[in-house]
């Protein structure tokens, strides 16, 4: 209407605006972790299964390594290559069609996926939406070099339960709680706990530290094969 003026407010939940804080420094610590373990003046290189769209990927490739995103669905790796020519890195991003649960048959099957190759596996959210956890792992150790890195994150659903209820969302964080609660009604009080670290050497010894992370999001392991 002529007078009016109409100012736009533009509203974020603690949620959204933790999100991109929390993908920068994961990005961060995955960039230096595998900057420590790649051979001096080689580009380091990264395995991220599972890794959809390219949210870790791109920014990976940005700093400097050359990634292989295997997943399964063909629309988040056309997604992934637009995201990486636009962020001009294409050259350092390959995407690979495939299972993560099969990926144990496809190293060595094709030129992209040679065993023992990569200085750093991501497996970001994808155990626990598998069938088999220990064949996926399986597949994924077999891609890391001696002496590289897997990085592992596990999503929370009781931080996710926190985070909802922190930015306001009352009423989804009692929805979910209680699915939960049905779910596993004798759940341990651990279930809750902060995430842990975890460094497997090749004597095969695992030593576990106490990590704290940001409420409503994942439980983060670092191996080191």
């Amino acid at each position: 209407m002529p007078g009016t003026s109409v100012r736009t407010v533009e509203t974020t939940s603690r949620r959204e605006r933790g999100a991109p804080l929390r993908q920068r420094l994961v990005v961060q610590l995955l960039a230096d972790a595998v900057r420590s373990v790649a051979a001096p003046g080689a580009v380091p290189t990264v395995l991220d299964c599972g890794g959809g769209s390219g949210s870790t990927a791109v920014p990976l490739a940005q700093a400097g390594a050359r990634v292989t995103v295997v997943d399964v669905s063909p629309d988040a790796l056309a997604t992934l290559r637009r995201r990486a020519a636009e962020a001009g890195v294409d050259d350092l991003v390959q995407a690979v069609p495939g299972d993560v649960e099969a990926l144990a048959d496809l190293i060595g099957a094709l030129p992209e996926l040679a065993p023992d190759s990569f200085d750093l596996a991501l497996a970001h959210g994808v155990l626990e939406a598998v069938d088999h956890p220990q064949i996926a792992l399986a597949g994924i150790a077999a891609a890391v070099r001696p002496g590289g890195l897997i990085s592992v994150l596990i999503s929370n659903p009781v931080a996710s339960v926190l985070t909802r209820a922190l930015a306001g969302d009352v009423g989804t964080a009692l929805l979910e709680l209680r699915a939960l609660t049905a779910a596993s009604p004798a759940a341990p009080a651990s279930t809750a706990a902060p995430a842990s670290t975890a460094v497997i050497r090749p004597s095969a010894s695992v030593s576990r530290t106490s990590r704290a992370q940001p409420p409503g999001n994942q439980a983060a392991s670092n191996h080191k094969v």
